[in-house]
């Protein structure tokens, strides 16, 4: 094989092999796009979690000084409205995992 041929040779195999190079890297790119998106997803979602938690701990207080202090307008219906609406977040799946979560907490203690 002659040096001309040799270079040849080399030149070809680095050409294809600098494009299959960038096809990974592209199709990497790829990847790692979706994986922030991913990421982002998770963010919002546990966002939207703490915020329900926080809209339910402070229900849960609200409820709790009205049968506390009971005030002349607090009538048998706002009282049954209220207790339906604290087991319909009681049944929420975001407060079945903080209680699993309290719970782990405990146990761990």
């Amino acid at each position: 094989m002659t040096p001309e041929e040799l270079c040849d040779l080399l030149i070809s195999t680095t050409v294809a092999e600098t494009e299959r190079y960038k096809k990974q890297l592209i199709s990497l790119a790829g990847e790692i796009k979706n994986l922030i998106a991913a990421i982002r997803s998770a963010q919002d979602v546990e966002r939207k979690r703490l915020q329900s938690a926080k809209v339910r701990d402070v229900f849960v207080e609200l409820f709790n000084l009205l049968e506390q202090y009971a005030p002349a307008w607090y009538t048998q219906e706002h009282h049954r409205r209220a207790t339906e609406a604290l087991e319909v977040l009681r049944d929420s799946p975001s407060h079945r995992t903080q209680i699993r979560t309290k719970r782990r907490g405990a146990s761990s203690s």
